[in-house]
C-alpha cells in the first residue's frame, strides 16, 4: 500500500527564501557601493566644449563656484591654501591641475586664478568643460 504525503504550501515557498535573501543582500551591497563616491563640496555647472577630446585623469581637481569659492578633494579651501597645496606638491615634480569652473563665473576670475597657479609652479593646467550635446 502506498501512502502519499500531503503537500504543504510551506514546502513550495521554502525554495524562494534563499533567493529573496540573495536579492536583499545584493540590494544592500549596491546601495552601499553607490554612496562611496566622493561628493563635490558645491555644485558646479561647467561650460560646454566643442572639442571631443577627453582629458586624462589629473591628480589635483580644483572646483571654482560661480561666486569664486574654491574646493579641493571635496573640502572648501581659500586661495592661499590652494596655492600652498600646489607649492608643496611642486617639490615632488611637475604639478598638474584640473580646474572645473562654473559657467556663470567671469572669465577674468578664472584667468587670474590660472596665472596664480602658474606662478606657484603648476606645469599643466586643464580647464574642464562639459561636452556640447
Amino acid at each position: 500500500m502506498k501512502f502519499s504525503r500531503p503537500s504543504s504550501p510551506l514546502d513550495a515557498e521554502a525554495g524562494l527564501i534563499p533567493l529573496i535573501n540573495v536579492v536583499f543582500l545584493l540590494l544592500i551591497f549596491l546601495l552601499l557601493s553607490g554612496s562611496l563616491n566622493q561628493r563635490e563640496a558645491f555644485p558646479v555647472d561647467p561650460p560646454t566644449s566643442v572639442s571631443g577630446e577627453a582629458a586624462a585623469a589629473e591628480p589635483l581637481v580644483v572646483l571654482m563656484a560661480g561666486d569664486g569659492r574654491l574646493a579641493v578633494a571635496g573640502r572648501r579651501v581659500s586661495e592661499a591654501e590652494l596655492l600652498g597645496l600646489v607649492g608643496g606638491a611642486e617639490a615632488d615634480g611637475p604639478t598638474a591641475v584640473s580646474l572645473k569652473a562654473d559657467a556663470a563665473l567671469e572669465a577674468v576670475q578664472v584667468v587670474m586664478l590660472l596665472e596664480k597657479l602658474r606662478a606657484a609652479g603648476v606645469r599643466s593646467i586643464t580647464l574642464m568643460t562639459a561636452r556640447e550635446s
